[in-house]
């Protein structure tokens, strides 16, 4: 092997290596369990028909706790949506928070899925301020109170 070929194997050969040591040093994801007061606030209906789709809008919010501290708080907008005439009948429910965390910024995530919250998943799509480019996962656990519930969050920084 000539010299320009062996310097080029040992290019990618460190370039490959400098890559999964930077993968290898990336901070590992964090699970966070925290209290979420989903207590609603307004709420409109809609319908359309026998055997049409209906469905209601719903939008609240309250405080989010980690243990018994406040740290924050979070808004929701659910939107519930039943189609009858779809193969016997089919439910969708689609919600878009936010969490706002003093000092830090807004974190934003969408979810789908709960009974009504229970069992709902969703994703953590980012914020703002410092909390920008942050990304993960959220599983809405029991019903801990009224209308609060444990909120199960692995999140991944930047």
């Amino acid at each position: 092997m000539n010299m320009r070929a062996r310097a080029l194997v040992a290019a990618v050969m460190i370039a490959f290596g400098w890559g999964l040591l930077g993968n290898a040093m990336a901070a590992p994801p964090q699970v966070i369990t925290l209290v979420v007061d989903v207590g609603s606030g307004t709420s409109v209906n809609m319908g359309m028909g026998p055997g049409g789709m209906g469905g209601s809008i719903m939008t609240g919010g309250g405080p989010v706790f980690m243990g018994s501290k406040q740290f924050g708080s979070m808004m929701h907008s659910t939107m519930t949506s039943t189609m009858t005439s779809m193969m016997g009948g089919q439910a969708l429910q689609h919600r878009t928070m936010s969490f706002d965390i003093p000092g830090m910024g807004t974190l934003f995530a969408m979810m789908a899925g709960g009974n009504p919250w229970t069992g709902g998943k969703g994703i953590i799509m980012g914020g703002t301020d410092g909390l920008q480019g942050v990304s993960g996962t959220c599983t809405v656990g029991a019903q801990v109170g009224g209308t609060q519930y444990e909120l199960t969050c692995t999140v991944v920084l930047p």
